[in-house]
């Protein structure tokens, strides 16, 4: 369509060239300068009307190409002429649609990025989650360990004495434990280790805390429950532990000499401030059980013995 206007506006302009010369060649001298100007207004006119009809819109496809550029693709893609028949219509539709492909892909390349920036995130939650479940936990036993203990009790600690509740402390340590780790091999000794640890399992409420504390000394807290509630539990555990023991002597070549030492605490009978002074009152109990002849629980009042 371009090429067509352009095509007949040198035709007219070379016709009114001839044209012009053939009739200056005829008629009188004296009109070559009005014919001039004639032809000279006639050029002007066909002048502008290429430049309207071919320059301009050029000019205002490449200024709205720019604006694609600069990054105003909405606007810019909505004043393109695309309804025009001739070949600036036909480059704006080229034009209108790479700028579309190219948006579509931007737009798949925020959304793959999202996709992989979200998938990052929830692998990144999900080792972290798993990280600090690794390092709140004791490897052999999967109980909780010291870390998990100062970061969970006094949170709980907090709400038992908010809601003017007892919370007991049972210390436990493994009588003779390394004497078994020296004479029978770990082998055994981890075996006694995860034997107490799913009783303690066992025993624990949802509400309760469980540790290991380190080697063969373990902690449970029970809130709501004080001294004499817990008395009752830690006896359970010394009997289960020393029929358990049994079971594991039973595959070896001689019995274990092995069995439970138990200190009680609670916060309401022993005033205590913090989870720290309870568990040190219960296991300074501990240590009296263990002087007091071993396999037996001490509550600060007295000792009972198998």
């Amino acid at each position: 369509m371009l090429r067509r206007k352009l095509y007949a506006l040198l035709t007219l302009a070379l016709a009114g060239g001839m044209l012009s010369g053939l009739l200056i060649a005829r008629i009188d001298r004296n009109l070559w300068l009005v014919l001039a100007a004639a032809f000279g207004i006639v050029l002007i006119c066909l002048v502008d009307a290429g430049r309207r009809a071919i320059v301009q819109p050029l000019d205002d496809l490449l200024h709205r190409i720019e604006r694609l550029q600069l990054g105003g693709h909405r606007q810019a893609l909505r004043r393109l002429p695309v309804r025009r028949d001739d070949e600036i219509g036909r480059l704006a539709r080229a034009v209108h649609g790479l700028c579309l492909g190219q948006i579509r892909n931007r737009r798949e390349a925020d959304t793959l990025r999202r996709t992989f920036d979200d998938r990052v995130q929830r692998a990144t939650r999900a080792a972290t989650s798993q990280l600090r479940q690794l390092v709140q936990r004791d490897p052999l036993t999967n109980l909780g360990n010291r870390r998990f203990m100062q970061e969970q009790l006094p949170q709980l600690f907090e709400a038992v004495r908010q809601a003017h509740q007892p919370m007991a402390c049972v210390a436990i340590d493994i009588d003779n434990f390394k004497q078994i780790n020296d004479q029978r091999g770990h082998a055994i000794g981890d075996a006694v280790l995860l034997q107490l640890a799913t009783l303690l399992r066992a025993a624990a409420r949802e509400s309760d805390i469980a540790v290991r504390l380190g080697g063969d000394e373990f902690a449970l807290w029970l809130p709501g429950t004080d001294c004499n509630g817990a008395a009752v539990l830690a006896e359970n555990l010394r009997k289960l532990f020393t029929q358990q023991v049994r079971l594991i002597s039973s595959s070896t070549d001689a019995p274990l000499d092995t069995a439970l030492s138990i200190g009680l605490a609670d916060t309401q009978r022993d005033q205590v401030g913090s989870a720290e002074q309870l568990l040190d009152l219960a296991d300074q109990r501990l240590y009296t059980a263990k002087h007091n002849g071993k396999d037996c629980i001490h509550d600060g009042v007295g000792t009972s013995a198998a």
